[in-house]
């Protein structure tokens, strides 16, 4: 049980870290509280990110430097 304690504190905190990071980039707080974080049954971490609309899609892909290096 602390392994899956420990584990799920990291993605709590990954998961924290995102939606701050979707927020700084304008995605309204509604959209950014759809990202958590997931533990399984085997103890593996998730985030799961959740349906995005479209345009907060793309605030995102914005964001990300190697997105925007491969569409140039």
């Amino acid at each position: 049980m602390e392994q899956y304690n420990g584990v799920r504190v990291e993605a709590e905190q990954t998961a924290a870290l995102l939606r701050a990071a979707l927020r700084r980039v304008g995605l309204p707080e509604h959209e950014a509280t759809r990202v958590r974080a997931v533990v399984n049954s085997k103890g593996r971490a998730y985030v799961d990110i959740g349906a995005l609309p479209l345009g907060s899609t793309v605030k995102l892909l914005n964001a990300l430097p190697l997105a925007l290096e491969s569409s140039g």
